[in-house]
C-alpha cells in the first residue's frame, strides 16, 4: 500500500500482481489513514480476492465530513 503514484505506473507497465491500493487522501494523519482503511476493509478484501483486479482507488467520502461552508 502506498500513497506514491509510481506504483500505479509499475502496475500498468508490468501488469499484476502486484495489486495496488491507491489512497487519494493527500497529507492525511495516520489516524485518518487508519480510519479510511478500516471503513473500506470489505472493499479491500474483495479487491484482494479478485483474480483480475490490479488497482483500487480509495478516497474519503466527502459527505461523511458534513457540509462545506
Amino acid at each position: 500500500m502506498s500513497k506514491v503514484e509510481v506504483f500505479l505506473d509499475l502496475s500498468v507497465e508490468r501488469g499484476f500482481p502486484p495489486k495496488v491500493v491507491c489512497l487519494a487522501i493527500g497529507n492525511a494523519s495516520n489516524a485518518a489513514t487508519a480510519a479510511l482503511l478500516l471503513q473500506q476493509a470489505d472493499t479491500i478484501e474483495q479487491f484482494a480476492q479478485h483474480p483480475e483486479a490490479g488497482f483500487l482507488l480509495i478516497r474519503p467520502d466527502p459527505a461523511a465530513d458534513g457540509p462545506e461552508l
